[in-house]
């Protein structure tokens, strides 16, 4: 695991925690950034996950989609993913 990833990955969860989601996913993106090169795939899976439903918090619908399917491209066995993608789904009525 990069440093660099999970000191922006705490940071972002900590403003999270503090409704702070602008800078939450901020975070997220410069932890994401620092795994570009693929290096730590559960990591990726999670701050994915987490910028996902922080977008759809928000109403950035797309990205919160887009951020979904790249967990689930990430990890396909990994459930979250698909109740993120399920979120999205289900709150923008895309059945």
């Amino acid at each position: 695991m990069s440093s660099i990833a999970a000191a922006e990955k705490d940071a972002g969860n900590a403003c999270h925690s503090q409704k702070r989601y602008d800078e939450a996913i901020k975070h997220w993106s410069n932890a994401i950034e620092a795994l570009s090169d693929g290096s730590d795939k559960e990591l990726l899976k999670q701050l994915y996950s987490n910028r996902s439903a922080t977008n759809l918090l928000l109403k950035l619908n797309n990205k919160a989609l887009e951020d979904a399917e790249k967990a689930i491209q990430t990890d396909r066995n990994w459930a979250k993913g698909f109740t993120r993608k399920g979120n999205f789904v289900k709150l923008s009525s895309k059945y």
